[in-house]
């Protein structure tokens, strides 16, 4: 299925370009432009975003990569956390 039109970017694509990220950085750093420079291409109108980013997070869950994702609020609140 095509999810970015403006790039014909499809969704097989996207899947594979996670994948190939996924072996590189942690899942909670690969974003859209990740996909798009994976691609070798760039967002035009930039309406695709929020479809691509489903399916990282799909990937992600699929893959069962996303392990233990702490969340920002998560960190400050965390115990484990140094006072300054």
């Amino acid at each position: 299925m095509i999810i970015c039109h403006c790039n014909v970017i499809d969704s097989d694509q996207i899947r594979s370009a996670v994948r190939q990220a996924l072996g590189e950085m942690p899942a909670h750093a690969i974003t859209p432009a990740h996909v798009y420079a994976r691609c070798e291409t760039a967002p035009n109108c930039g309406g695709c975003q929020l479809m691509i980013r489903h399916v990282i997070d799909s990937v992600v869950a699929e893959t069962g990569a996303g392990g233990n994702v702490v969340t920002p609020n998560q960190a400050v609140n965390s115990p484990l956390r140094e006072s300054a």
